[in-house]
């Protein structure tokens, strides 16, 4: 048996925190993507019993009662939260409001962190702000950035279950679980750093699990 459910939602809000203050100037310039929203998912949980055939005594001891199950995932990345304590906005930011935004000269060029010197996820040198020089944005303005960015990696999960059951006389039974979580050990990022401020915006900076197993044996009564 099998169950399986796929998701396509957009959430959108003017800040997904009590951390992310609204512009007090113009509140919808803060109006994009939630860091909650999820653009896809996909899950597959299968249950199987293998179909070994019947055996008795010691035989069917060791041959009978293996099942295999699963949960698969495959999701969108989260939003990137993007922001700058630079106070280039003049409104004090650096002390409390974080959600005023750097300044975009171009669209966001994606790369590969992989390959990627410095393990970055998106080009960062078409952001700027009125705290350096060579940025259109003027002190006292607004960055032009959404306060979240399309997107951060995505998820491809699979946790794997083989389980036994033998039991031993009329009331008693025992089960093994062998449990692999991330079974194919993917490499699975989490977000960048999206602060303009840390000397590592943009920049791969955790991962999450490798694969984990464990082992385990029940006594059922």
């Amino acid at each position: 048996m099998f169950q399986a459910s796929y998701t396509s939602s957009k959430a959108i809000d003017q800040g997904a925190s009590f951390e992310n203050e609204l512009n007090p100037v113009y509140a919808n310039a803060t109006r994009g993507l939630s860091l909650l929203d999820a653009k896809n998912r996909f899950v597959f949980s299968p249950v199987w019993q293998l179909p070994i055939p019947k055996k008795e005594g010691l035989a069917g001891k060791v041959a009978n009662g293996w099942q295999l199950s699963a949960i698969i995932t495959y999701q969108s990345g989260f939003p990137i939260r993007i922001q700058d304590q630079n106070d280039a906005e003049l409104q004090s930011s650096i002390f409390f409001e974080s959600t005023n935004t750097p300044y975009s000269t171009g669209p966001v060029q994606f790369v590969n962190p992989k390959t990627t010197p410095g393990n970055y996820w998106f080009n960062t040198s078409t952001f700027c702000d009125a705290t350096g020089s060579s940025c259109p944005q003027q002190l006292g303005a607004f960055g032009n950035t959404a306060h979240a960015l399309c997107c951060g990696p995505a998820l491809s999960n699979t946790d794997l279950v083989i389980a036994k059951m033998t039991p031993i006389g009329e009331k008693l039974n025992t089960e093994f679980r062998a449990e692999f979580y991330n079974a194919w050990n993917h490499t699975q990022f989490e977000n960048p750093d999206g602060n303009f401020s840390d000397s590592t915006f943009g920049q791969v900076l955790k991962a999450r699990d490798p694969r984990v197993m464990q082992f385990a044996i029940k006594l059922l009564f």
